[in-house]
Protein backbone atom coordinates (compact mmCIF):
# COMPACT_ATOMS: atom_id res chain seq x y z
CA UNK A 1 0.00 0.00 0.00
CA UNK A 2 1.10 2.97 -0.84
CA UNK A 3 1.53 5.98 1.48
CA UNK A 4 -1.21 8.07 -0.37
CA UNK A 5 -3.39 5.18 -0.15
CA UNK A 6 -2.76 4.78 3.63
CA UNK A 7 -3.92 8.23 4.40
CA UNK A 8 -6.71 7.95 2.47
CA UNK A 9 -7.50 4.37 3.85
CA UNK A 10 -10.67 5.04 7.01
CA UNK A 11 -11.49 2.85 9.95
CA UNK A 12 -14.87 2.72 10.41
CA UNK A 13 -16.37 2.56 14.01
CA UNK A 14 -19.14 -0.33 14.29
CA UNK A 15 -20.76 -1.37 17.49
CA UNK A 16 -19.36 -4.57 17.38
CA UNK A 17 -17.31 -6.77 15.26
CA UNK A 18 -18.60 -10.29 14.88
CA UNK A 19 -17.98 -13.09 11.98
CA UNK A 20 -21.12 -11.86 10.24
CA UNK A 21 -19.34 -7.66 9.64
CA UNK A 22 -17.28 -9.63 7.29
CA UNK A 23 -19.03 -12.64 6.53
CA UNK A 24 -21.53 -10.70 4.18
CA UNK A 25 -20.61 -11.73 0.87
CA UNK A 26 -21.58 -15.49 -1.19
CA UNK A 27 -20.64 -18.31 1.14
CA UNK A 28 -21.21 -20.75 -1.46
CA UNK A 29 -17.74 -21.84 -1.67
CA UNK A 30 -17.02 -21.61 2.13
CA UNK A 31 -18.62 -25.27 1.57
CA UNK A 32 -15.50 -26.39 -1.01
CA UNK A 33 -12.58 -24.68 0.54
CA UNK A 34 -11.04 -22.22 3.25
CA UNK A 35 -11.83 -18.78 2.81
CA UNK A 36 -9.61 -15.99 4.75
CA UNK A 37 -12.80 -13.69 6.65
CA UNK A 38 -10.36 -11.07 8.53
CA UNK A 39 -7.39 -11.04 10.40
CA UNK A 40 -8.70 -10.09 14.25
CA UNK A 41 -5.89 -8.00 17.21
CA UNK A 42 -7.82 -6.81 20.44
CA UNK A 43 -7.10 -5.99 23.97
CA UNK A 44 -9.88 -7.60 25.89
CA UNK A 45 -10.77 -5.97 28.95
CA UNK A 46 -14.04 -7.76 30.48
CA UNK A 47 -17.18 -9.33 29.13
CA UNK A 48 -21.03 -9.16 29.65
CA UNK A 49 -22.92 -12.33 29.17
CA UNK A 50 -25.98 -11.62 26.88
CA UNK A 51 -28.79 -13.63 26.26
CA UNK A 52 -30.85 -14.17 22.79
CA UNK A 53 -33.14 -16.44 20.74
CA UNK A 54 -30.59 -18.71 20.14
CA UNK A 55 -29.30 -19.16 23.50
CA UNK A 56 -26.58 -17.77 25.76
CA UNK A 57 -23.55 -16.10 24.06
CA UNK A 58 -20.40 -13.87 25.83
CA UNK A 59 -19.70 -10.37 24.49
CA UNK A 60 -15.93 -9.11 25.07
CA UNK A 61 -15.33 -5.86 26.10
CA UNK A 62 -12.10 -3.76 24.84
CA UNK A 63 -10.47 -2.44 22.16
CA UNK A 64 -10.73 -4.51 19.01
CA UNK A 65 -9.53 -3.82 15.11
CA UNK A 66 -10.45 -5.89 12.35
CA UNK A 67 -9.08 -6.13 8.61
CA UNK A 68 -10.49 -7.95 5.94
CA UNK A 69 -8.97 -9.25 3.00
CA UNK A 70 -8.98 -6.65 0.72
CA UNK A 71 -7.68 -3.93 3.58
CA UNK A 72 -10.92 -2.30 5.03
CA UNK A 73 -10.64 -1.94 8.31
CA UNK A 74 -13.17 -1.57 11.49
CA UNK A 75 -12.94 -0.98 15.07
CA UNK A 76 -15.01 -1.97 17.96
CA UNK A 77 -15.23 -1.89 21.67
CA UNK A 78 -17.43 -5.06 21.51
CA UNK A 79 -16.47 -8.19 19.83
CA UNK A 80 -18.57 -11.34 19.55
CA UNK A 81 -16.76 -14.80 18.18
CA UNK A 82 -17.85 -18.27 18.11
CA UNK A 83 -17.96 -19.76 21.62
CA UNK A 84 -14.66 -21.45 21.28
CA UNK A 85 -12.65 -18.52 20.46
CA UNK A 86 -13.93 -16.19 23.40
CA UNK A 87 -13.17 -19.20 25.26
CA UNK A 88 -9.47 -18.98 24.44
CA UNK A 89 -9.28 -15.33 25.58
CA UNK A 90 -12.40 -15.70 28.70
CA UNK A 91 -10.31 -18.06 30.60
CA UNK A 92 -7.14 -15.51 30.42
CA UNK A 93 -9.42 -12.76 31.44
CA UNK A 94 -10.62 -15.17 34.74
CA UNK A 95 -7.47 -15.70 35.98
CA UNK A 96 -6.62 -14.03 39.12
CA UNK A 97 -3.24 -12.22 37.73
CA UNK A 98 -5.19 -10.90 34.75
CA UNK A 99 -5.02 -7.52 33.30
CA UNK A 100 -5.50 -6.93 29.65
CA UNK A 101 -5.59 -10.15 27.11
CA UNK A 102 -4.06 -8.97 23.80
CA UNK A 103 -4.30 -11.23 20.93
CA UNK A 104 -4.40 -11.24 17.02
CA UNK A 105 -5.89 -14.32 15.01
CA UNK A 106 -6.67 -14.46 11.49
CA UNK A 107 -10.70 -15.65 11.30
CA UNK A 108 -11.43 -18.09 8.35
CA UNK A 109 -13.75 -20.34 7.29
CA UNK A 110 -13.19 -24.01 6.71
CA UNK A 111 -15.92 -26.47 5.00
CA UNK A 112 -17.46 -28.97 6.98
CA UNK A 113 -20.01 -31.58 6.09
CA UNK A 114 -21.56 -32.20 9.24
CA UNK A 115 -22.59 -28.85 9.84
CA UNK A 116 -25.74 -27.40 8.95
CA UNK A 117 -24.06 -24.44 6.96
CA UNK A 118 -21.68 -26.61 5.16
CA UNK A 119 -18.91 -24.65 6.76
CA UNK A 120 -17.65 -23.49 10.29
CA UNK A 121 -15.24 -21.03 11.47
CA UNK A 122 -11.85 -21.52 12.63
CA UNK A 123 -9.26 -19.16 13.83
CA UNK A 124 -5.10 -18.96 13.37
CA UNK A 125 -2.95 -17.26 16.36
CA UNK A 126 -1.00 -14.57 14.97
CA UNK A 127 0.74 -14.23 17.82
CA UNK A 128 3.44 -15.88 19.79
CA UNK A 129 2.36 -17.90 22.96
CA UNK A 130 2.80 -15.81 26.03
CA UNK A 131 3.55 -17.17 29.50
CA UNK A 132 2.37 -20.84 30.79
CA UNK A 133 1.52 -21.74 27.14
CA UNK A 134 5.23 -21.35 26.24
CA UNK A 135 6.22 -23.73 28.66
CA UNK A 136 3.36 -26.19 27.18
CA UNK A 137 4.50 -25.49 23.65
CA UNK A 138 7.89 -26.62 24.56
CA UNK A 139 6.84 -30.06 26.94
CA UNK A 140 4.86 -31.12 23.56
CA UNK A 141 7.43 -30.23 21.43
CA UNK A 142 9.83 -31.99 23.67
CA UNK A 143 8.00 -34.98 23.74
CA UNK A 144 7.42 -35.46 20.00
CA UNK A 145 3.75 -34.34 20.49
CA UNK A 146 3.88 -30.69 18.39
CA UNK A 147 6.86 -30.29 15.60
CA UNK A 148 9.79 -28.06 16.01
CA UNK A 149 8.66 -25.03 14.10
CA UNK A 150 12.02 -22.65 13.04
Amino acid sequence: MSKSEAVKQTIETERKITTTVFGNRDMTKAKEEKIALFKLIGKARGKIEKLSQFGKYTVLLGDFIAVDPNGAVKRSEKLILPGYMIDMIVSELEKPEAQDVEFAFQISTKPDDKCVTGYIYVCDNLMKPQGSEDALLALARGKGIVPQIA
